[in-house]
């Protein structure tokens, strides 16, 4: 029997190919775990809209990641007459700057809160194992 599978599944196949698998293996085990359907014409069909769809998503983040690469995202940080800092800038307030730009869903990777003024750059990730890195200017208030 053909089977597509839905999973990736070792020493059978990857997620998406199909396969040609034992009648029982196929009905007992594949098809009711969910790990796998018949590979029919309907199926096929419906991965194929799936990929376009996939496809589009992934074309479109990457203009959008070549977008915000072209940016400068300028946040503020509390500092004394001294010039000493107070605070820092977390992931959240990288992920709102963002959202306030229109970038929405995204997450800021962060090693460690960011506690100088100046630009820095900050790994973002965009979705769908795309990320993409972004300048953020952090300027006394």
């Amino acid at each position: 029997m053909k089977i597509l599978l839905l999973q990736s599944i070792k020493n059978v196949g990857k997620k998406d190919e199909i396969i040609n698998a034992n009648d029982g293996y196929a009905r007992n085990f594949l098809i009711p775990k969910k790990l796998g359907v018949p590979a029919t014409e309907k199926a096929m069909h419906e991965k194929t809209n799936l990929e376009a769809v996939m496809s589009a998503e992934i074309k479109k983040l990457e203009s959008l990641k070549a977008k915000m690469g072209k940016e400068i995202f300028t946040l503020t940080l509390k500092t004394g007459k001294d010039g000493s800092i107070f605070g820092a800038i977390h992931a959240v307030e990288i992920e709102s700057a963002l959202a306030a730009h229109g970038y929405k869903n995204m997450s800021a990777e962060l090693e460690r809160p960011i506690k100088e003024l100046g630009e820095h750059v900050v790994l973002i990730d965009i979705g769908h194992r795309i990320q993409g890195a972004i300048k953020i200017k952090i300027v006394s208030s």
